[in-house]
């Protein structure tokens, strides 16, 4: 016969809670933006080319904390043990940026909405694949618009390939890490000589 008694009740309903929270290990966080040392200081931004970086656009499936390999039978594996800190294509968008800033460091490129924009710059990857055996490949387009963020001003797009270990977590990250360096590369060579200059 089952007992009736509420704290045995009770006590029964925290066991079992307890369990399954021992079960579910917490996952650890990734980013793809590198931590960035911070120059003590006050500079003016006054008279400095700005690039405005729009929300890079990447497929909806892909725009989540998950971390996802291809399993190469048209599914994906989602990570038990890792995810983003942030959804995929705002990890992407600052990474871009702050790479973009790294190379082009008399150019500011901030990722949100500023008064007046020099140029935009609108990054679309259309496909990215990372395979259960450790291989990203992306493919991406991108433009740089004027500061009405319509006139096109220059256009062109790449693929890229980048290999890395299958196991891990950290080591997707660093593979996707490595695409998006060299994305934002082929975004830095692209751009029209003098083209990030005032209108």
């Amino acid at each position: 016969m089952i007992p009736r008694d509420p704290r045995f009740l009770a006590a029964a309903g925290a066991t079992l809670f307890l369990a399954a929270c021992a079960g579910t290990a917490a996952k650890t966080l990734y980013v793809l933006t590198p931590a960035t040392p911070i120059t003590a200081g006050v500079t003016s931004d006054i008279g400095v080319p700005v690039i405005a970086v729009m929300p890079v656009r990447i497929p909806d499936y892909l725009d989540t904390t998950d971390m996802l390999r291809d399993s190469g039978a048209q599914q994906v594996i989602v990570s038990t043990t890792g995810r983003w800190g942030e959804r995929l294509s705002v990890g992407i968008t600052d990474a871009v940026a702050a790479e973009l800033a790294h190379r082009l460091p008399g150019t500011r490129f901030p990722t949100t909405q500023t008064a007046q924009p020099t140029r935009a710059l609108l990054v679309v990857i259309t496909s990215l694949r990372v395979t259960a055996a450790g291989a990203c490949a992306l493919q991406a387009r991108w433009q740089l618009l004027g500061g009405d963020a319509t006139t096109i001003l220059a256009s062109a797009q790449g693929g890229f390939t980048e290999n890395g270990p299958a196991n891990g977590d950290a080591a997707l990250a660093a593979t996707l890490s490595a695409a998006v360096t060299q994305l934002t590369d082929a975004i830095a060579r692209s751009l029209p000589p003098g083209g990030i200059g005032r209108s």
